[in-house]
């Protein structure tokens, strides 16, 4: 044997390092899908809230309200206008029609009298760090009792926030 230490190492290495390397790692990722997503929507033409002419809310609180105003009136295009289905803005007709579909599900299973409560509810606040927002069922006013536990996570995509479904 030489007097050369081994290139490789003979005991594993230490769960913690293992753990910070992985959490560096997660959060390079996500930094990237965030740029990514960002720059793609900027130009984005599929999205239905382009195609419309409408501009995307530029607030959590505003995204939120759009989405519960339009599910009150029965129109899931506009409600997925503000959708973010998987955490990413919906830039294709198919992931419009996917988004259009479950929420048109969702509409199917609540009364008519509950959804019509939907059109009256005011978001007053919301909890944002960075490129993510919560609202939480204390920024809600006006909503439906069934809605007391509701939650929605929001994500801002090229300026324009969007609600996570």
């Amino acid at each position: 044997m030489t007097g050369t230490a081994p290139r490789h190492r003979e005991q594993p290495f230490p769960r913690p390092m293992a753990m910070l390397a992985a959490l560096v790692a997660g959060v390079a990722l996500a930094a990237v899908a965030s740029l990514t997503t960002s720059l793609g929507t900027i130009g984005a033409s599929g999205s239905h809230a382009q195609a419309a002419g409408a501009p995307a809310p530029t607030t959590p609180e505003r995204s939120v309200e759009t989405m519960l105003h339009a599910l009150g009136e029965g129109d899931v295009g506009a409600a997925c206008s503000v959708a973010a289905p998987d955490g990413f803005p919906i830039r294709t007709g198919t992931a419009l029609q996917r988004c259009e579909d479950g929420l048109g599900r969702l509409l199917d299973d609540l009364e008519p009298r509950e959804l019509s409560a939907y059109r009256e509810v005011v978001v007053r606040g919301a909890l944002v760090e960075g490129d993510g927002a919560t609202v939480e069922p204390r920024h809600l006013a006006h909503a439906p009792v069934a809605m007391h536990n509701a939650v929605f996570v929001l994500v801002r995509a090229g300026g324009a926030w969007f609600v996570v479904v």
